[in-house]
């Protein structure tokens, strides 16, 4: 016996598979690693504003996502000093929460935050942790 022909295996798919699908590639995330700024700058996430230039040169242990479509990014690394940039400015609103997500990120930010650059930021135990919602808000 012959399978279907291919027009009529075509019209078995479901239209909540296809929707899935086109769900799961419009969101196109990236995420990186790098031990420090100098590693970041030389694999370009520094010109590309993956890694903003607000970043102080002592960050360390840096990890960022980022999504192409809206431009939103979660932001995080390790400060030996233990202090937000200077370039930092404070808040007079709270900010809207992230709307990606990562194991490595907190799921509530912090409540001194702070605004760097198109970042939202704040420091905890020695890390900051920053996002930006970029076209969303």
């Amino acid at each position: 016996m012959r399978g279907p022909r291919p027009a009529t295996a075509l019209r078995m798919i479901s239209p909540l598979a296809v929707a899935a699908l086109l769900t799961s590639c419009s969101a196109d995330t990236r995420e990186a690693h790098y031990d420090d700024l100098d590693e970041a700058r030389a694999e370009g996430a520094v010109d590309q504003g993956w890694v903003p230039e607000w970043v102080p040169e002592e960050a360390r242990n840096i990890q960022e996502k980022h999504d192409l479509d809206s431009n939103a990014q979660l932001l995080t690394f390790t400060v030996a000093s233990r202090t937000m940039p200077e370039t930092c400015e404070e808040l007079t609103v709270d900010p809207e929460r992230p709307r990606l997500s990562a194991d490595w990120f907190p799921r509530r930010p912090g409540s001194l935050t702070k605004r760097c650059g198109e970042f939202h930021a704040f420091l905890s135990d020695g890390r900051i942790h920053a996002w930006t919602n970029g076209d969303a808000g």
